[in-house]
């Protein structure tokens, strides 16, 4: 039986680690499996499919017996078999394509002379909110130029990374993946942000900073310096341990967090959850965080708004709009 022509680039992208339905679930609607019966289709085909998963073109060659992933061709790697749940190629390449629209399409260009250290943002932001909240600091970052994409869509058992900081077309962005629906994720953009302000984010690693984990208490040195850098934008001290004399339950914790927050300009989801890290006391953070966020919009749609708002539509072209709503989700 004769292989389709776009069956066999299907398999060029399966190789790269992606699930065929997880590559048709993210191919736009026009999309006909016949354009590859001819070849000027099935270079336009491949060409898309190389753009659309952040794989080098040559990988879709005959004799080509590897996928290669490329990020804007200066951090390529190939894609390792069999190497368990270590294994964060399909995530970052997918984080990339992410990234990508998001550099070529955002609306307000990024200001290189900006100065990034975290008293200077926590200053400005202070002088209008109470603390640094998430949906002021993804704001901020927008207002100078940074994207924020909060990804929502992988292929199963894809292992994803807790964020990652790329520069991309000469503009940082960042990606996080968090789905907890409340505080997680503003330490993480915290965490981001402060790899590349304190210039993690480099030509060493390709202008992409991976982090499959974020642990407050990390002793890496990166990873300390990103750690600092959050604690010191949100709290105002580059290292923040709350605790109590005795464990307090959910309900006192949430009333304790909101007082301490507004008496040292920090937000409360970010003292719960730093309480519940140091008591190991996560089903009373859980539940104080319940009882502190009751009627407000997820983290994840706070991001996913607020980028989405941040697009200049007038540019960006309908393959890139719909792919991005895919990855992001609803």
């Amino acid at each position: 039986m004769t292989t389709k022509p776009m069956s066999h680039l299907y398999e060029k992208v399966k190789s790269a680690g992606f699930t065929l339905p997880y590559i048709k679930k993210m191919l736009p609607d026009w999309w006909d499996e016949a354009l590859a019966d001819s070849p000027s289709g099935r270079q336009f085909a491949s060409l898309f499919l190389s753009k659309r998963f952040s794989i080098c073109h040559d990988s879709f060659k005959d004799d080509s017996s590897q996928a290669v992933f490329n990020l804007g061709g200066n951090h390529r790697f190939k894609h390792r078999i069999n190497v368990g749940e270590d294994d964060l190629n399909v995530a970052t390449a997918i984080a990339y394509s992410a990234a990508r629209i998001a550099a070529e399409n955002f609306k307000t260009p990024y200001d290189e002379s900006v100065n990034l250290d975290w008293p200077v943002i926590r200053d400005q932001i202070l002088k209008n909110h109470p603390w640094v909240s998430l949906s002021v600091l993804v704001e901020y970052c927008h207002s100078v130029g940074i994207p924020v994409v909060f990804l929502k869509n992988f292929p199963p058992k894809c292992t994803k990374m807790a964020g990652i900081a790329l520069r991309v077309l000469n503009r940082p962005v960042i990606v996080l993946t968090q789905v907890r629906k409340h505080g997680y994720m503003l330490f993480d953009l915290a965490h981001e942000l402060g790899h590349i302000a304190m210039s993690h984010v480099n030509d060493n690693n390709g202008g992409v900073f991976v982090d499959r984990k974020i642990d407050s208490l990390a002793t890496n040195v990166l990873e300390a310096e990103a750690n600092a850098y959050a604690f010191g934008i949100l709290s105002g001290k580059e290292n923040l341990q709350m605790g109590s004399r005795f464990n307090l339950n959910a309900r006192e914790l949430a009333v304790a967090a909101k007082e301490y927050g507004h008496s040292n300009q920090t937000d409360p989801t970010h003292i719960i959850l730093n309480y519940g890290y140091m008591k190991n006391l996560w089903p009373v953070a859980t539940n104080a965080l319940k009882i502190v966020c009751k009627n407000e919009p997820t983290d994840q749609d706070v991001v996913r708004k607020s980028f989405m708002e941040s697009i200049d539509y007038d540019v960006i072209n309908d393959d890139d709009l719909e792919l991005i709503e895919k990855l992001c989700g609803e």
